[in-house]
């Protein structure tokens, strides 16, 4: 590993544990074993230390939703990507409990970030317009519960871990399965006959192959 990925793994730990406010790049520079100059050779400030470990949870989400296909949706898929991306978040979990926080300290970040959800929520669109179209979903393109109905989905997205830490006890993978659930039930008031049996055959197939991967 070079010492830049090596020196981003150790800060994401310690954000992680401790909250990025609170850890220091000498902290940072101590547990890796080298000096704090040679640290701020690669990352001058924390700050870009924050920048990079957020940049590398982007590339994972796009990477992730790259693999989600429009044209070839299905509801196994659309669980699968859902429970990696929520993984991608705890992975990260630092850049979701220190949200506003971190938004209202890294003004670059927010606008990237805001910009972003733009693009995600075109992303969603297209996939909603889908399901109308193969006759599994009855959503109204145009109305304002439409768009309450994504603002819903991003809501849920975004604070998620929030709810998860203050609220629930269970562990990790029984924490992600169940927000993956919450956020695709969003859809399923809208959803034809049809589009009900797609969805729960989806979940099954979802249900058993995670069951393996867990074995």
């Amino acid at each position: 590993m070079k010492t830049k990925a090596k020196i981003l793994a150790q800060t994401l730990v310690l954000f992680n544990a401790e909250g990025h406010e609170k850890v220091t790049t000498r902290q940072i520079a101590l547990a890796l074993g080298i000096s704090q100059g040679h640290l701020c050779y690669h990352f001058p400030h924390k700050q870009d230390l924050v920048m990079a470990l957020y940049q590398q949870l982007v590339v994972e989400f796009d990477q992730t939703l790259r693999a989600l296909q429009v044209r070839e949706f299905s509801f196994l898929d659309a669980f699968q990507k859902t429970y990696r991306m929520l993984e991608i978040q705890y992975r990260y979990q630092f850049l979701m409990h220190d949200f506003v926080s971190i938004m209202r300290t890294y003004p670059e970040i927010k606008a990237h970030f805001r910009a972003l959800q733009e693009v995600r929520q075109a992303e969603l669109r297209q996939i909603f317009k889908l399901l109308n179209a193969r006759g599994w979903a009855l959503l109204p393109l145009d109305s304002p519960a439409f768009s309450r109905l994504v603002e819903h989905y991003f809501i849920v997205g975004n604070a998620w871990m929030s709810e998860a830490t203050i609220l629930r006890d269970d562990a990790e993978p029984q924490r992600l399965l169940h927000y993956t659930e919450l956020l695709l039930g969003l859809l399923y008031p809208w959803l034809t006959a049809e589009g009900r049996e797609a969805f729960e055959l989806g979940q099954a197939q979802f249900m058993a192959r995670l069951a393996l991967e867990k074995s």
